[in-house]
């Protein structure tokens, strides 16, 4: 399992996490309450230290682009301009449907959306990794009024089985190469086609070059063309990168969206005032850096007579919390809790 980290499998990870989470529901959460703290303390510790990593790295996606150009060279994407303008074109095609599901089933303006998380959609343009943005992402989808349970459970999910940039690319690259090579796919070659890429693309790391890997495997199983034709896309793939990131890192949030609307935990409110620049929930706060200014405003908020913000996305507020009594129960409290009945109810019923 520390491989599986250290080497980013993903889906390997995802698998774990999901098993331990259902072993945890098992076991009780009373009893993993110490587990749980600590795993809470870890993760705020972890979304800190990438907050502090976010501020440099647009110095680095500087120097990642300024080597590809200099490398390649701007004229040789005369050669990929098909191609190159079919995949944006599909991707164009894709966000407007998708435009219409945000707001369709979650009235979410998704242009306000991408204004609101601007910095993180141009840092994984400028890396071309969405995994770069995932803390980040996931705390501007909680500030915005989903639930932290339910974008714990997306994001990440998607990051594995929701690679929408990944297949348009990957899809119209198998066409691409195959008629590189000179040969003219059948429908049924494009169905066993498009049915190994659901496989292949599985998984996969949001990094770059990663779809290279699931290109390769399908090419591979495919026999159609040798799999070392896949290094002819290496002069637009870099270009690539912006259309896959761009797509990928939006459709999982529209996805976060719609699952948080459709099980009851998306709070318009709260997502306006996030577009408004208000934040919304400490754990939010902490997350993006904001954690003074969160605290200065939160202050304004009850002197003015207002609710507390919860602790996370979906959670309570601090006044909401359940008070446990540790006082011993009488015997005639345990017997009624025991047959559902109230204390006070049974009381009456012997006065009578």
């Amino acid at each position: 399992m520390i491989g599986d980290f250290a080497e980013n499998n993903l889906l390997q990870v995802l698998f774990f996490s999901v098993f331990f989470g259902a072993a945890i529901v098992v076991v009780g959460q009373e009893r993993c309450a110490p587990l749980l703290a600590a795993f809470e303390n870890i993760l705020e510790l972890i979304f800190k230290f990438m907050s502090w990593v976010m501020r440099v790295a647009p110095l680095g996606a500087f120097g990642a682009m300024g080597f590809i150009i200099g490398q390649y060279g701007i004229e040789t994407l005369g050669t990929y301009a098909k191609l190159i303008l079919a995949c944006y074109a599909a991707a164009l095609l894709f966000i407007g449907i998708i435009f219409l599901v945000a707001w369709g089933f979650a009235r979410v303006p998704l242009w306000q959306f991408i204004k609101y998380t601007r910095e993180e959609f141009l840092l994984a343009l400028g890396t071309a990794s969405t995994e770069s943005v995932m803390p980040r992402i996931m705390a501007k989808l909680t500030d915005a009024g989903c639930s932290r349970a339910t974008t714990g459970l997306v994001v990440p999910t998607g990051y594995s089985f929701n690679l929408d940039g990944a297949a348009i690319y990957l899809s119209i690259s198998l066409l691409f190469l195959a008629q590189a090579f000179g040969h003219n796919l059948t429908f049924g070659q494009q169905l066993a086609a498009l049915g190994i890429l659901l496989l292949t693309s599985k998984g996969m790391a949001g990094v770059p070059g990663s779809s290279f890997l699931a290109l390769s495997a399908t090419a591979a199983a495919l026999g159609i063309f040798p799999v070392a034709g896949v290094a002819l896309l290496l002069g637009a793939d870099r270009i690539m990168d912006s259309m896959r990131v761009t797509v990928t890192l939006l459709g999982d949030c529209v996805a976060t969206f719609v699952v948080a609307k459709w099980e009851g935990q998306f709070d318009r409110e709260a997502m306006k005032r996030a577009f408004a620049g208000e934040i919304t929930n400490e754990d939010s706060a902490c997350m993006l850096g904001r954690d003074e200014e969160w605290e200065t405003i939160e202050a304004e908020r009850i002197a003015q007579g207002g609710q507390p913000s919860p602790k996370f996305g979906g959670g309570p507020s601090p006044d909401a919390l359940s008070k446990f009594d540790m006082k011993p129960a009488t015997e005639a409290e345990a017997a009624a809790a025991t047959q559902n009945i109230h204390p006070d109810d049974e009381r009456a019923e012997a006065r009578s």
